[in-house]
């Protein structure tokens, strides 16, 4: 079946051709030589004296492979308006250097992103060819858009293309390992990843029953009720007994102990050191460590 592409350059001055598919495309080489090293070293090299609509490149590569080459260096693609990143060009594994693979934008859809089947091939391209760091910074940020809802697949293909940074962000997200299948979880490329993964999200169930136990309704009974003081404490010690036996990495711990406000709303004091102790608790489970990066 032959391939049909929609792809078209305005002021075209130079003719590419796939071998396998026959398939011409007419392209500017402004284009080639602003976005690709390969591309820029070829003309600097080789180029004509004669006609350059009449020079054509012959490349080994299927027309669908091609036509996304041509879609980049021609259009590059755009960064959506929402995560306004300034990208470091050096590093990209450093969190003050590298700030934005780190934190995703609050308000954005994986509707303007890259299609995630896509990427895979577009990054591909970005190696073959030499493309700018431009088109890969924007290459990662697309790939970061899929991390809310495929932080598994995100983190293993990260750790494929040597991106640590995207990798401890979506290693944020991923839910429980024991949640995913066998073949889910083969989409991480190495032992060692996948190890990383399993510590930290251990680190993270240690962390919050540790401050769960730790956390105390009337800390040095301070704030507590004289009339209630023991059946409020219960209450709470009871709800702390539920939610250990099932603390999970992602969980809401603070959430989790709710209820227990609602159990104590008839009295105001008992309520207030609720509220109180719920909040100190959020605040403490917060500042557990996230990524995989924070504890290697």
């Amino acid at each position: 079946m032959s391939f049909t592409s929609s792809f078209e350059c305005l002021h075209p001055d130079f003719i590419i051709s796939s071998i396998p598919d026959k398939t011409v495309f007419h392209v500017s080489r402004k284009a080639l030589i602003e976005h690709s090293d390969v591309f820029r070293e070829m003309f600097a090299c080789c180029d004509s004296t004669g006609n350059k609509q009449e020079d054509i490149l012959q490349l080994d590569e299927p027309a669908n492979v091609l036509d996304g080459l041509l879609r980049l260096l021609h259009d590059p693609p755009s960064l959506p308006e929402t995560s306004s990143p300034q990208l470091d060009d050096d590093s990209d594994s450093d969190e003050e250097a590298f700030p934005e693979i780190f934190r995703l934008p609050e308000s954005f859809g994986t509707s303007t992103a890259i299609p995630f089947p896509l990427l895979p091939l577009l990054y591909s391209l970005v190696d073959k060819y030499s493309l700018s760091r431009t088109i890969e910074r924007a290459l990662d940020i697309h790939l970061l858009l899929h991390v809310p809802t495929e932080p598994l697949r995100v983190y293993g293909f990260a750790i494929a293309l040597d991106k640590p940074g995207i990798a401890s962000t979506a290693s944020e997200h991923v839910l429980p390992l024991a949640s995913y299948s066998r073949e889910d979880v083969q989409v991480i490329p190495t032992i060692t990843a996948y190890h990383n993964l399993v510590l930290l999200q251990d680190w993270r169930i240690k962390a919050f029953r540790n401050l769960l136990l730790k956390e105390d309704l009337f800390p040095h009974d301070y704030g507590s009720c004289s009339h209630h003081r023991v059946d409020a404490k219960l209450h709470w010690e009871a709800r702390k007994f539920l939610v250990m036996g099932r603390v999970q990495c992602n969980m809401d711990v603070a959430g989790e102990m709710r209820p227990v406000k609602t159990a104590l709303q008839s009295c105001s004091t008992c309520q207030k050191a609720c509220i109180a102790a719920i909040e100190m608790l959020e605040y403490k489970c917060q500042r557990v460590l996230k990524r995989v990066n924070q504890i290697l």
